[in-house]
């Protein structure tokens, strides 16, 4: 990895890669996600990527996006929503991007978006290596879920059913502010794929010491309809 600009954040170390995203997939140029591994020597990539996030300076795993449900237009409308919301507000947890050019053995493979992970890698590389957490998705919203049974999301979706949902019941479960944040950042993008889609979780468990981490947040992602 080499960076265009800045002195620091290039590296070079042994990983492993596998393609993502859904729909994307059809696509000629795929999304692929790139895992650091402790059996290759280096159990996280040392290179800050992120301008906007320079606290974050190592990571177990990225994206190399193609654009997801944007690619075959502008591809930049993901980014530039979740960058005008997580550059202004404090409590949102938002993917960091830049653009990057892929060459795989000297072949230029196109221009991709260089993009945090919306998963337990994440929550590790923005809140000081926390790693004792629990996370759900949409799935967990699904009146038949099974996912929900193996979280205590179960808790939070119970009360939210239930009379006595009041506001500050409520934010004893969830981290009201990072919701509404969140949120709103969706509405703004109005994102036709999301609350059915694209919804990531996460919780500290109870071992947390900080009681805010042990509530559940949510993490904006894809907002690319």
């Amino acid at each position: 990895y080499f960076a265009s600009t800045e002195t620091t954040g290039w590296f070079n170390q042994v990983g492993e890669t596998a393609i993502s995203g859904m729909k994307s997939r059809d696509e000629n140029q795929k999304s692929l996600k790139l895992y650091a591994h402790k059996r290759f020597g280096q159990k996280r990539f040392n290179g800050a990527m992120w301008p906007d996030k320079p606290q974050v300076e190592e990571v177990k795993s990225f994206i190399l996006r193609n654009g997801g449900g944007n690619s075959s237009s502008s591809r930049i409308n993901d980014a530039v929503v979740q960058k005008l919301f997580g550059n202004h507000l404090y409590n949102i947890d938002y993917q960091e991007s830049r653009p990057a050019i892929l060459y795989i053995n000297g072949q230029y493979r196109g221009e991709f978006g260089l993009r945090e992970r919306s998963n337990k890698d994440y929550v590790e590389a923005n809140y000081h290596g926390l790693e004792d957490i629990e996370t759900a998705t949409q799935d967990s919203y699904l009146p038949s879920s099974t996912e929900r049974k193996n979280t205590s999301f179960s808790t939070l979706y119970d009360l939210y059913q239930s009379k006595n949902a009041t506001y500050e019941a409520l934010s004893e479960l969830m981290d009201v502010e990072n919701f509404m944040n969140a949120l709103a950042c969706e509405l703004y993008a109005m994102n036709t794929d999301f609350p059915t889609n694209n919804v990531s979780m996460w919780r500290g468990l109870p071992s947390v010491e900080d009681a805010e981490l042990r509530k559940w947040h949510w993490i904006v992602k894809d907002l690319d309809r």
